[in-house]
């Protein structure tokens, strides 16, 4: 079991504020400054610093959290080993909004009885990959460019198509366009730390354009209400054709098709390898991504 003082500074090393770590420990915040102190004396580094009144690890002090968090990870495996069938590992798993609230009902094999024991938490692409930094979940099912984060593995589990979707009495609906027939239309996008977004700005990039063509755009992070939004106003949005494919087969929406994009993108369990039971992401693996 890990020392109370070492469980005290994983807290802050996730929060990276004193306050906020004293809260969720239901400590004081001088009995965290505390426990921070005795590490730092104990093992004559510095752990964190202030940089314009922002609290960050320094490079001892990230060594010493993702070498702790192996640790404690090894600690429950070594449980695990000993107690057998009595303790029953729990997968966590965050899925990125178009993967949680789409993809993933379809496989309803993943909510059947089976041996993986899972929590599922919904969140965009940014927020999952800090929380797997943290160690807060055990996997992320994203979509989305992830190479800027180090560190993680990657396995693709499906490939998806991003569409340009409008009402069905849009002057564009239907149609197929070049990309400069659209810069001048009014946008509803997902918000920037979401995988889609993050996902058409790289392939953009790859043309020398990005997101910032669009000039009249609004971001919302809710698939729902942009859905909602498009039959309101005359507007376009990006989407995922998983998450968009019920309104296109049903006419309620429809697609207008850029010529000169190929706006394909991957799905992926992303990972640390040295924290996680390989045989539970395998496990995942076979429940998502075959076909429904």
């Amino acid at each position: 079991m890990l020392n109370h003082r070492y469980k005290t500074f994983i807290q802050v090393a996730k929060d990276l504020n004193f306050t906020t770590a004293a809260r969720h420990l239901c400590l004081t915040q001088p009995t965290v400054s505390k426990h921070i102190s005795y590490i730092e004396s104990e093992l004559n580094v510095k752990l964190f610093c202030f940089e314009q009144k922002q609290l960050y690890l320094t490079t001892e002090g990230k060594y010493l959290f993702n070498e702790i968090l192996l640790l404690d990870r090894h600690i429950s495996k070594i449980k695990q080993k000993l107690l057998g069938p009595t303790l029953t590992y729990t997968l966590y798993i965050g899925a990125s909004r178009s993967i949680g609230e789409y993809y993933l009902p379809h496989y309803t094999r993943l909510f059947q009885p089976n041996n993986l024991h899972f929590a599922l938490t919904i969140g965009n692409t940014d927020f999952l990959l800090n929380a797997l930094a943290k160690a807060e979940i055990d996997c992320a099912l994203v979509s989305g460019p992830i190479d800027h984060f180090g560190g993680f593995s990657k396995r693709i589990f499906y490939k998806d198509r991003i569409v340009l979707v409008s009402a069905p009495d849009h002057p564009l609906a239907g149609q197929t366009v070049g990309y400069q027939d659209i810069l001048s239309e009014n946008f509803v996008l997902r918000e920037k730390g979401s995988g889609i977004y993050q996902s058409l700005n790289n392939i953009l990039s790859e043309h020398n354009r990005s997101c910032s063509d669009f000039t009249q755009a609004v971001t919302i992070n809710n698939i729902g209400l942009i859905k909602n939004l498009l039959l309101q106003e005359p507007s376009l949005s990006f989407f995922y054709l998983t998450s968009i494919g019920e309104e296109l087969s049903s006419g309620l929406l429809s697609e207008v098709k850029i010529a000169d994009l190929n706006l394909n993108q991957n799905y992926y369990i992303v990972f640390n390898e040295n924290l996680v039971y390989r045989s539970k992401i395998d496990f995942l693996y076979e429940l998502i991504s075959k076909p429904v």
